[in-house]
């Protein structure tokens, strides 16, 4: 997986070396799903918000590798003996999307890989530190189309998750629950 980032890293600067590069600064909301719902329980991953920059590169075919802070709430609800329970916990993560794509007029598609990096994980309810309890480092690959108006930029991806979000299987009443994280973003943003 790092080989194959760093490569991605290397083809977007020699394409960058040779084209006019763009700031992008972008703000969004995001949503995620847990692939698998444990026994007995609902994955509950609420809507989170984003900020960051992307670099996009001119001409038909561009790059586009950005840099994100996201925060989301990743949540389980349980369902116990009649009644009900929700852990929750709030999440950041550096987001590092290394994309290419195509522009048609103001319209492109563009895809890629977007690792990502746990910056925090805490209990919602307690504030205790669960860090340990996630993966330090996420993958996902990332399909989108986006449009461009004068400087107003708008993009809608999805991020199909290929890494475990879970440092190991969590175990909550008795229920082991695994899975990757999925969602949908839309980032709205200024090309300069």
């Amino acid at each position: 997986m790092k080989k194959l980032i760093v490569t991605l890293l290397l083809i977007a600067a020699t394409g960058a070396a040779n084209a006019q590069v763009h700031f992008n600064p972008i703000v969004g909301v995001n949503t995620f799903f847990l692939s698998t719902d444990p026994p007995s329980a609902t994955s509950d991953v609420t809507a989170g918000w984003t900020i960051g920059l992307n670099l996009r590169t001119d001409g038909l075919v561009f790059f586009q590798p950005g840099l994100h802070y996201m925060s989301m709430h990743n949540g389980v609800q349980f369902d116990v003996s009649g009644g009900g329970a929700q852990y929750r916990d709030d999440i950041s993560m550096l987001r590092i999307p290394l994309l290419a794509g195509v522009g048609f007029g103001p319209l492109n598609i563009h895809g890629g890989i977007s690792p990502s990096i746990m910056l925090s994980a805490t209990d919602h309810n307690t504030g205790a530190d669960k860090m340990d309890v996630y993966n330090a480092f996420q993958a996902a690959f990332t399909v989108g189309g986006g449009i461009q108006i004068l400087l107003l930029t708008l993009d809608v991806d999805l991020d199909f998750g290929i890494t475990n979000v879970y440092s190991k299987p969590e175990t909550v009443y008795g229920t082991t629950y695994d899975g990757t994280l999925s969602g949908v973003r839309v980032n709205l943003g200024l090309m300069f």
